[in-house]
């Protein structure tokens, strides 16, 4: 457990978010200095709800319900959910970056975990390139580099090359179940938009499992409660990457450290911590 201290005044948030390119991104409200952001941060517990559900499909756990035949299309679908969350919410990788990756691009660490280069990034000023590290298991148990490594062979096992986009953007209307294939060699690379949208249709998918799992009778936590009255216009792919840096920041990583994991120039990041009642409560009960 790491352990730091904060300091986040409004003032040093202010400041921030000044810093980031573009102007003022993130505005500091007038009642008790809070970030106000544009979208919502992804939540840990939905990261985790998102890679069980995808794993129990990729397993064929759930095949009567979600039709996923290995090696077909709708394999590589929920392949590429999978890899959005697990780039973007581990990786911070931001909408476009998670667009651009390239099979060549990732390769595996000596230890097994999951090296992505970045040719082309938001914050690579001298286009030197920016390289992402996501663990092969994370301490909370989830495969999130192993998954990314895995996805990449299946699509080097299924013909496709080095130039091939991670993130097909073109995909079939129908028939999930027919073989995967490389995409052709025009097709062109995905916009944050696509990257988006495909995380708001996950978003749905985990929305369908929490209703059919009330319906059951089943316990419903407060969080999952929560989630279902949100719309999923609420979140967008740079949600994984503000959900991630507030995960980082809730486990005591220092600011430092974070800034050089998700390859921020400044500390605009600041500005990307979500601090929910619980959490603003927790500081007063000390008192």
């Amino acid at each position: 457990m790491w352990s730091s201290q904060r300091g986040l005044t409004p003032p040093r948030l202010y400041e921030a978010a000044k810093l980031s390119k573009g102007g003022m991104k993130r505005q500091i409200g007038a009642r008790g200095g809070n970030v106000v952001s544009p979208k919502l941060p992804t939540p840990f517990w939905l990261v985790r709800a998102i890679s069980e559900l995808g794993d129990e499909a990729l397993q064929a756990k759930r095949l009567r319900r979600t039709k996923i035949l290995k090696g077909s299309w709708g394999e590589y679908r929920m392949r590429r959910r999978l890899f959005v969350v697990d780039l973007g919410f581990f990786g911070l990788a931001r909408g476009g970056e998670t667009a651009r990756v390239r099979l060549r691009h990732v390769t595996a660490s000596p230890s097994g975990h999951a090296v992505i280069l970045l040719p082309d990034s938001k914050g690579d000023a001298y286009s030197v390139g920016h390289t992402m590290v996501v663990a092969r298991v994370t301490r909370s148990g989830i495969p999130a580099g192993r998954r990314i490594l895995e996805t990449a062979q299946w699509m080097r096992d299924a013909g496709c090359d080095g130039d091939t986009l991670m993130f097909i953007k073109t995909l079939p209307e129908r028939g999930w179940e027919t073989p995967f294939a490389p995409p052709p060699a025009s097709e062109l690379p995905a916009t944050t938009e696509n990257v988006r949208n495909d995380f708001r249709n996950t978003l749905e998918v985990v929305r369908k499992d929490i209703g059919n799992k009330a319906k059951t009778g089943a316990l419903v936590a407060k969080a999952e409660k929560a989630f279902m009255l949100i719309a999923a216009s609420q979140y967008s792919a740079h949600s994984l990457r503000r959900g991630g840096r507030t995960h980082l920041s809730q486990l005591g990583v220092p600011d430092a450290v974070v800034g050089a994991h998700g390859r921020w120039l400044s500390e605009v990041h600041l500005a990307y911590d979500h601090w929910s009642y619980e959490d603003r409560a927790a500081c007063s009960r000390l008192m």
